[in-house]
This record gives structure tokens, sequence and C-alpha cells, in this order.
């Protein structure tokens, strides 16, 4: 009769299953749910992770390696805490000639709830002493409030550079100084794989130089500043671009310089309507986009682009008017013209147009139902699938 009892290695499965926290800036599975939004992030803290240690000596020793896979730090107990952890268990370990089985793979620190100025210079000490320990580091994330944080600590940029230099994934929301920022993204630049940041502030002129050769994805979602630093940054490698905010030189400069290597672009609605006309003509293996539509203020025309060699997924976010007076029928009248040149003679590669504010349902006018049937009737023939996505 077989053994009822499960395999050490099975169980590990179990609880890593069972406690793993999905890492929302770790695009390198699925790339095409890429960027999501910040409020999916990590889901198990690391006070949750700690009191599963203390179940059992069985539970501990089959679960440690896993629950130090993915921490979440928003208390300075826990960072005060889990830093004499790493010491203790280090040194122990070094003594023993073993590998210490708590391996930290993705970090995110936040010191947004840390007030007090003692807390915050104990908070920044004892995060120094865990990055000390995070030898193989895959992703980091830090979350600070408004307020410049460099005033607690003595060097910033000594802290800043004491990252691994193994980070693939940065995901940054504090306000620092552009030449710091800078010094941490190019002490980082040969492992750099996708970056999120905001509430970077320039302030050196001229802008500081990077080059990130390996960098492929990047996300903008602020949707004021913070891009001011990106001038003289060279990114050749850079395939996914996301940006909430105004595209204007900065901005046009990166895409310029991805141009070749630019396959889905994803923009908010304060992209220069000038640059939104522009850019399917600049990145011409482009493959997904994603845009707003505004019907009084429209520029980006298909009939003008004329076709384009790759596009293959187009998403439109529907506004509905904003003038006094334009109905809504008149507004997407305007845009099954803005969509009637989107065929497969012009776009060979063209697979699907999702609209995003488009209730396919709604009571319009018959003209205007005849002709958003007839753009719809004209892509479902030619194989081109229409999907109505939520906001």
């Amino acid at each position: 009769m077989a053994s009822s009892v499960f395999p050490h290695e099975l169980y590990g499965m179990i609880i890593r299953f069972a406690t793993y926290s999905p890492v929302y800036f770790d695009v390198s599975p699925d790339p095409q749910y890429w960027p999501i939004p910040s409020e999916n992030r990590v889901g198990v803290d690391y006070e949750t992770k700690k009191a599963l240690t203390a179940v059992s000596r069985q539970f501990r020793a089959l679960s440690l390696q896993y629950l130090y896979e993915v921490i979440e730090l928003h208390k300075t107990s826990s960072m005060q805490r889990l830093a004499s952890i790493l010491d203790i268990s280090s040194s122990i370990t070094a003594k023993n000639g073993l590998r210490n089985p708590r391996k930290i793979k993705h970090l995110f620190v936040s010191v947004l709830d840390v007030q007090d100025k003692q807390g915050k210079i104990a908070a920044f000490n004892s995060l120094r002493r865990i990055l000390h320990h995070c030898i193989g580091l895959q992703g980091f994330g830090f979350y600070a409030s408004v307020l410049d944080w460099v005033e607690y600590c003595s060097d910033p940029r000594d802290w800043l550079i004491s990252i691994p230099k193994s980070v693939r994934f940065l995901d940054w929301q504090g306000l620092t100084m552009g030449c710091n920022f800078t010094q941490m993204v190019r002490h980082l630049s040969e492992s750099l794989v996708a970056m999120q940041f905001s509430k970077v502030q320039l302030n050196t002129s001229p802008p500081p130089f990077a080059i990130l050769p390996h960098l492929k994805y990047l996300s903008l979602p602020e949707k004021l500043g913070g891009t001011d630093i990106l001038y003289d940054w060279h990114m050749p490698s850079l395939s996914h671009f996301h940006s909430n905010g105004i595209i204007k030189g900065e901005l046009g400069c990166i895409i310029e310089r991805a141009r070749e290597n630019l396959q889905c672009v994803i923009v908010g609605n304060g992209v220069a309507q000038a640059w939104l006309a522009k850019l399917p003509g600049v990145a011409r293996n482009l493959e997904e986009f994603r845009y707003h539509f505004f019907d009084e203020e429209m520029e980006l025309s298909w009939d003008s682009v004329g076709g384009h060699p790759s596009l293959q997924h187009i998403v439109v976010v529907f506004h509905r008017p904003r003038v006094r007076g334009r109905s809504l029928s008149r507004a997407m009248s305007a845009l099954c013209a803005h969509l009637q040149p989107l065929t497969k003679a012009n776009f060979p590669h063209l697979r699907s147009v999702g609209f995003v504010g488009v209730n396919p349902n709604s009571r319009f006018d018959p003209e205007t139902r005849a002709q958003l049937d007839a753009v719809m009737d004209r892509w479902n023939t030619s194989g081109i699938v229409t999907k109505f996505l939520e906001w």
C-alpha cells in the first residue's frame, strides 16, 4: 500500500502556491497584460508571512524559502525586524557553511505611513541592511510620500546605489532629485528590463545622461511632470512604452530613438495631438496601439497614415463630447469616419480593434447605427475582431 504521507517537495509546492504574492511589474511571464494598475500590487505583506513561519517547526522548515520570495514592508517595525533576522541568519549560515534559505527575489518598501522623522531614519537604516542581504534581487519597489525623503539619509546617493545590480524590475514612486535617480538607474543599467516611475524631479542642467541597453518596458503613470529627466536617456531595446502624461520633447525623443523596436504604445488622454498623429508613422514596427479619441480635436487620421506594415491591435478609448450641444450620435459618427480607413487593404496584419467607452447596445439614431454596423461588418468579413472593453 502506498504511503499516505506527502513528500516534502509536494508540501513545499502547496505552500508556495498558497502564499506566493504576484509581482505586478514583473512583465516577463505575459507582456500582453502590461502595465497592470498599481492597486493590484502585492497581496501578502511581511507581517502575515512572518506569522506563517510560527505555525510549527515543520511548517517553518518547509515554507521558509517560499515565504521570502516576495516581501512587502510598510512599517518601520517590520523593516527593523527583517533586517535583524537577515543579519542573524546570515551570520549563522556563514559560520556553518550553509545557504541562507531566506532568499528575497522581489522587495517592495513603502514609507508612506511613516510620519515622524526618527521613524523614517530608522526605516532607511534598516532598508540599507536589508539590501545588503538581497544578493540576486530581481525586483525592487519603493513608495514614498510627496515630501522629499533624502533628508533622512546621511548620503542619499550612497543609499540608492546599495540596491543590488541584479535588479531587473524597478517600480519607483517617490519624490527625489533627477541626478540621484539617474545615478541609481545607471548603477542598474546592465540588468534593468522593466521600469515604472513617478515623482522624479529634474534639478540639474543639462539633463543627466543614461544608457539602458536592455530596458524593454517603460511606464510613466503620472499625468503631470516627471518626464524632463528622460531627455538624454537612451533605451535602444525599448519595445513597450506607456505614458499617461503629455508627450512633448523628451518623450518624443524616446519614441524617435526607439522607433525600430517599439511594438506596443499605450498613451493617456494628455498626449499632444500632434504627437499622436505622428506616432504610427514614426514607429513602423508597431504592433499594438492604444489611444484616446476626442472628436472635436482629433488630429490622428488613419486616412493620412495610409497604411502600416505591422499594426495588429488597436484600442480606442472613446470620450463623450465635452462641448455643450454636441450629441453622442454626432460624436459616434465622427468616430466611425475616423475608423473607416482601418481595412485589411491598408493594414494587412490588423487582427482586432477594441473600444473602451462604447456601448454597442446604446440607442443611436438610424444613420449613426448604420455607420457603426457597416464598419463592424466590414471588419468581421475581413477577419478583424471587434472588442468592447471596460475602462
